[in-house]
């Protein structure tokens, strides 16, 4: 109560704000990325599904606004690993804005993201696809995102293996938590960060056999290396 009644201007003073691209002090509005920062986050407008290699592919197009490097990264491993809820609302806001521009959101019936492991979750107070969907679906006047898939079983996290192993590891790791209700729809599936896109892939077929008529994807980032790296 007490830290609400001091101007933030004086906060300002003992716990600066820092820009999470570079680490200059950032003070004027305490935003995550300083203007330098910002005007170098790189930018991919990918979209498609011919970017991706699969022997069947289960997602009908994939979009993501910026490519997963320097600045943006840095503030996505804060978000991922740093527990910082600030990263996440100032990623959400990012990917928010850029939906409403290039998605028509009143469209889906569904939006969703990639569920993540319910001890890591715990672990971590947050899974940040969902955090993700949650700005994108208020965005769209939608209360919030729907949890259509949960995790089967533990695997190891996909950032912590090899390409080929990448490929095969999220296969028969997911399973739909509500399966009544979206067949015959189409939904949209949030996550972070695309490489592969062997994880989405994976949910948009657990999506599409359970009857969804369309799957979109929507990540914040693609890697510059999504085709040869995993």
């Amino acid at each position: 109560m007490i830290a609400r009644r001091i101007p933030k201007a004086l906060l300002g003073l003992f716990f600066p704000h820092r820009c999470m691209g570079c680490g200059a002090l950032n003070p004027d509005r305490g935003d995550v990325l300083c203007q330098e920062c910002m005007a170098q986050v790189a930018v991919w407008q990918g979209r498609g599904s011919g970017l991706f290699s699969f022997q069947t592919r289960y997602f009908d197009t994939i979009l993501s606004p910026y490519l997963y490097c320097a600045p943006l990264k840095n503030v996505v491993l804060k978000f991922k690993y740093g527990e910082s809820r600030r990263a996440g609302e100032f990623l959400g806001k990012l990917l928010a804005d850029y939906a409403a521009r290039q998605l028509l959101l009143g469209h889906y019936a569904y939006i969703t993201f990639v569920p993540m492991d319910r001890l890591r979750q715990v672990s971590r107070g947050y899974n940040q696809a969902e955090v993700l969907a949650r700005a994108v679906a208020r965005q769209a006047g939608i209360i919030r995102p729907s949890a259509l898939l949960r995790k089967a079983g533990r695997r190891p996290p996909q950032e912590k293996l090899g390409r080929r192993a990448r490929l095969t590891n999220p296969l028969g790791s997911f399973e739909v938590s509500a399966p009544e209700g979206f067949s015959g729809k189409d939904v949209l599936l949030v996550d972070d960060v695309v490489t592969t896109a062997s994880t989405v892939n994976e949910c948009s077929r657990v999506l599409k056999e359970k009857g969804a008529r369309r799957v979109d994807v929507l990540t914040l980032a693609a890697s510059p290396v999504h085709g040869k790296e995993s």
